[in-house]
């Protein structure tokens, strides 16, 4: 993802048009950072081998599909501001694309070593639903309503959200897609018939992610042109993606027991297995 930059201190301005004192501390520095450090381990362990679900996949995926049912809530609610909608996108979309990427790896190395689906995949499937639900739902709305898009501050980028070209987020889904497939290859090349294998035991499955992966690729445009809007007009420029745009901070409690529980989760994941492997080299 782009480094899209956020306003973070609010309070130096007179006024508040993005809505960034009503994000919601579930989206602040230590509770961001605890999701990114959840996101990793969960990875390191898929490449690991392992086919559980650890404490790191299942903080992440809980993380990912809160930002989902969050979205919705905002909607519901009929509260929608683009500070507490952008937060919750970035969390969603990212997640989701993590998910869906973790997914058709793990489906390829069960195809490849002759391995039956866990429950682990399972799951892992399950839980696209929400945060896929909640992002569709806000590029449906955003295109929808005018009074929120059209103001002194950034009613410009409406016509630019609405208007984009589709083709060029065709393309972008196109050349999103054949980057994967090309991984995926790569990945399989040690046994070319996988693929094959893959394609034919799987296809209702193979077919839907790959609508999916299109569709994911394709829809980073119009999250691109959401994030767009608050960094168009931020007053400020210190603040990116992997520092929320939220006025909490690193060293309130809450944040920083966010932090802290992320931190111990990967001692307890990978500890062990690094004191075993200092033994043997030691």
């Amino acid at each position: 993802m782009p480094a899209f930059v956020f306003p973070r201190n609010t309070t130096e301005t007179a006024s508040d048009p993005y809505g960034i004192d009503q994000v919601n501390g579930f989206y602040g520095s230590g509770a961001w950072a605890s999701w990114i450090i959840a996101l990793m381990s969960s990875w390191i362990s898929i490449f690991k081998g392992e086919r559980r679900l650890t404490y790191d996949l299942i903080a992440s995926l809980l993380y990912t599909n809160w930002a989902g049912i969050d979205l919705l809530r905002q909607f519901y609610h009929n509260e929608p501001s683009l500070g507490p909608i952008a937060a919750a996108v970035f969390v969603a979309y990212s997640g989701f694309a993590n998910i869906v990427l973790q997914y058709c790896y793990m489906l390829n190395a069960n195809i490849k070593n002759d391995r039956d689906s866990s429950m682990v995949e399972r799951v892992i499937g399950a839980a696209t639903i929400l945060p896929w639900s909640g992002v569709l739902l806000v590029l449906f709305y955003l295109t929808k309503n005018e009074e929120l898009m059209q103001t002194d501050v950034h009613g410009k980028l409406y016509g630019d959200l609405v208007t984009y070209h589709f083709q060029t987020a065709m393309k972008v889904g196109a050349v999103g897609t054949i980057v994967v497939v090309t991984a995926t290859s790569i990945y399989a090349s040690t046994d070319p018939g996988s693929m094959f294998r893959l394609a034919g035991t799987t296809f209702p499955i193979t077919s839907v992610f790959a609508s999916i992966i299109i569709a994911m690729f394709s829809i980073m445009v119009y999250v691109y042109f959401l994030f767009e809007i608050l960094r168009t007009n931020a007053e400020r420029s210190d603040c990116y993606f992997l520092i929320p745009c939220t006025t909490q901070s690193i060293s309130d409690w809450d944040q920083a027991f966010a932090l802290v529980c992320a931190l111990v989760m990967v001692v307890k994941e990978m500890g062990p297995g690094v004191y075993r492997a200092a033994l043997r080299y030691r």
